[in-house]
């Protein structure tokens, strides 16, 4: 139909136009078939008439449908059919048509004929698959050669030709007014088949084409969201900066359908632009080029906020490698900035071989995909801080650990293997046995594992080498605690006397 002439894909559009347009050929194997057996049935009927000249016109019909089978063979799937080709099987189609039901017409009484009507079914065809003008003119082609025709029985030029039944002529001799008439008849309708078949072609052309372009909009729509939610879960479960970007520009490339998608981040300081992560671009480029701030006026615009869209980007004073760029065919860039918080961190760019590619809407989502690209950079920023933070921690918390047991590994060899003039005197241990916690001596130390069990001596003066020393088990509240050497022995108030004491 007219409907896929108009596709946006030409290929598409004639492979469906001829489809439609070969659908008659198969259809025409029949009709001349068809034509054969009503022309037995007729005469068995009884009905005089020509037969030999309807046999001639199923002949003509197989011959003609063999040539366009031989000419325009579908076999060939290889073969790129042109609109050009398309229109040419049409018009072959419709020219044998219209030889065709002439012949009938002639051969059954001329225009007054019941089969007259027939060439209404080319017309219909042509309106269908053919543009309306070409369409007019095929009507206006049919009713001259109807008139010349109808003349030319008039006047006698042409013998008329009629079918008989027992004797009567079924169609009468020719009758100018009534001649007049039917061939009137016959081309209003035949302009009136035309005009209802192209407006309603029309109508259904420009319906097919809003319900492609809703569903152009729904497929962009539905790759946009499935590029957002890969962004957004990249950025819940991958924690690597380097992955993060790299789905991401991925993602947008094949949503936006461009050749490469890059990403900028800003130095610390501001002045230099290196390549994150980058999409269908020159490894080169990508590798080696650092963009200097300053030295690029478009890349200055950007970062301080201003969206960058052009399809002309081999100009020096705005690229600093625009040469790198035109010479891989890219004829369109769009650049937002990467902002969070109220700062730049960087820039998404977008690259083309289409001039003019980027227009309004996709400049609002390429904005919304920076938020997301600037969200995901920072969220791996953090992550990464806070794994060092934590390894730090980690690391000083092992160190204070190490430094805590090193004394007390010192102490217990010092303790086990020193000599006796070499052991430093204790330090005054407490009065009172309440002092001390469960299970540590009263100058506050932990026993030994070692020590010998003896049971409780009570040393007078300085202790002896090589002796227990006394340990206070938690219910051992009467026991009077040993006196500090150099100092007498005091009785502790509420702890009754024993016989050992005394």
């Amino acid at each position: 139909m007219v409907v896929a002439a108009h596709d946006a894909n030409p290929k598409a559009a004639c492979e469906r136009l001829f489809e439609l347009a070969w659908r008659p050929v198969r259809i025409r194997w029949g009709a001349a078939a068809g034509l054969l057996a009503g022309v037995w049935a007729t005469w068995a009927a009884g009905v005089v008439f020509p037969a030999w000249a309807f046999v001639l016109v199923a002949a003509f019909l197989l011959i003609g449908n063999v040539g366009i089978f031989r000419y325009f063979s579908p076999s060939d799937h290889d073969r790129l059919r042109s609109r050009r080709e398309c229109r040419q099987l049409v018009g072959w189609q419709a020219a044998i048509d219209l030889i065709a039901f002439w012949a009938l017409t002639y051969l059954t009484g001329g225009v007054t004929s019941p089969l007259a009507a027939g060439f209404l079914l080319p017309v219909f065809f042509i309106s269908m698959l053919l543009p309306a003008r070409t369409a007019f003119a095929f009507c206006a082609a049919l009713a001259a050669i109807l008139s010349i025709t109808a003349l030319a029985e008039i006047t006698g030029w042409l013998p008329h030709q009629s079918l008989s039944f027992r004797g009567a002529d079924i169609v009468s001799p020719p009758h100018p007014m009534r001649t007049l008439t039917s061939l009137g008849f016959l081309a209003g309708s035949a302009y009136l088949t035309a005009a209802l078949t192209a407006f309603a072609v029309k109508g259904i052309r420009q319906q097919t084409l809003d319900v492609e372009h809703r569903e152009q909009i729904e497929a962009i729509t539905s790759r946009r969201l499935q590029s957002i939610f890969s962004t957004l879960e990249a950025i819940g479960s991958v924690r690597d900066l380097k992955r993060v970007l790299e789905t991401a520009v991925a993602e947008v490339a094949l949503v936006m359908q461009v050749k490469g998608i890059s990403v900028k981040l800003l130095s610390e300081d501001g002045k230099l632009l290196r390549y994150a992560a980058a999409f269908g671009l020159p490894e080169s480029m990508v590798r080696e080029n650092v963009v200097e701030v300053e030295r690029s006026p478009l890349n200055k615009r950007v970062i301080q906020g201003e969206p960058f869209v052009t399809g002309q980007i081999t100009a020096p004073e705005m690229f600093q490698f625009g040469e790198t760029l035109s010479a891989a065919h890219l004829q369109s860039v769009l650049f937002v900035p990467l902002t969070l918080e109220g700062r730049v961190i960087g820039i998404l760019g977008a690259y083309c071989e289409k001039p003019d590619r980027f227009d309004a809407e996709e400049v609002n989502f390429f904005r919304l995909t920076a938020r997301l690209v600037a969200i995901a950079v920072e969220n791996a920023r953090a992550y990464e801080a806070l794994a060092a933070m934590s390894g730090e921690r980690t690391w000083f918390m092992m160190k204070v650990a190490h430094n805590l047991r090193a004394p007390l590994a010192g102490r217990r060899v010092s303790r086990s293997g020193q000599r006796p003039a070499e052991r430093i005197p204790s330090a005054p241990r407490p009065q009172s046995p309440h002092h001390a916690g469960p299970g540590q001596r009263a100058d506050g130390a932990f026993p030994q594992p070692s020590a010998p069990r003896r049971g409780i001596r009570r040393q007078h003066g300085a202790g002896r080498v090589g002796a227990p020393r006394p340990t206070h088990l938690p219910g051992q509240s009467g026991r009077k605690a040993d006196p500090v050497p150099g100092q007498p022995a005091k009785r502790t108030s509420g702890c009754p006397r024993t016989a050992r004491n005394r």
